[in-house]
């Protein structure tokens, strides 16, 4: 199961709010420096300040909190070249109307 939405946020403020009563709190972690950082990071409009705001986060977590990460799945797709639009979106889908083979 993944994210529901397209947003960092989806996974910063359960891996990171210890208020927010999920991920955080299931695994007694309460860092309020880190969880006041996310929630600034989610209001943040400029795209590349919140971006830099996001890595920092994940880098901050992944040294100091009470997680391992053991892999990332990954996807791997053959195209041709003959073929244009396929895409593949990190929420786990393709918008196949957008693929055309060319000659």
């Amino acid at each position: 199961m993944g994210s529901d939405f397209a947003d960092p946020d989806t996974n910063v403020t359960p891996f990171t709010n210890y208020d927010a009563q999920s991920i955080a709190w299931r695994n007694s972690w309460n860092d309020p420096d880190i969880g006041a950082r996310a929630k600034e990071a989610a209001l943040m409009t400029d795209a590349t300040e919140r971006e830099a705001a996001y890595q920092e986060i994940t880098d901050y977590v992944l040294h100091n909190g009470p997680y391992a990460v053991l892999y990332q799945p990954a996807a791997l797709f053959g195209v041709r070249n003959t073929v244009q639009g396929f895409e593949w979106n990190p929420m786990g889908f393709a918008d196949f109307w957008k693929i055309v083979k060319i000659a």
